[in-house]
């Protein structure tokens, strides 16, 4: 079932304790509804998002994520659930689990969607790669 839309809210991991990947691992601090995240963090999600990974949308998320921490130094909403979600996809995948399996595995720690993944901005941005469910999902008119 998908959240209300707009309504993508940082969540604690299922289990009630630290994300893999956070803070004792250098890549990021959760604080209430926040990620404070690391330049070893987002090395990490630019390594892993190359080559066969790269897409339009991903950089663009990128590309926000770097601006935010320049402005304010945390991450909100969608920009904090991707940024959580390619960590923990990553560290799965370096343990030698496929893309797919990761993928759904770091939706389902997190409690998220596919949706919540990516900021409104990127998805009116690029219409091309997001479909009328990603834009009733978040309210824009497309």
């Amino acid at each position: 079932m998908l959240a209300q839309a707009g309504k993508a809210m940082l969540s604690k991991p299922p289990d009630g304790g630290d994300a893999a990947g956070g803070e004792e691992e250098g890549v990021y601090i959760e604080d209430g509804n926040s990620v404070k995240p690391t330049k070893e963090g987002l090395d990490i999600i630019e390594k892993h998002l190359s080559g066969d990974m790269q897409a339009d949308y991903n950089d663009a998320m990128i590309e926000r994520i770097k601006n935010i921490l320049k402005e304010r130094g945390e991450l909100t909403g969608p920009d904090a659930e991707f940024y959580r979600h390619e960590i923990e996809e990553t560290r799965l995948m370096n343990q030698g689990m496929d893309y797919d399996t990761a993928h759904g595995a770091a939706l389902d720690k997190y409690g998220v969607t596919e949706f919540d993944l990516y900021h409104p901005d990127v998805i009116e941005s690029m219409p091309e790669w997001f479909g009328s469910p990603w834009f009733d999902y978040w309210g824009i008119s497309h």
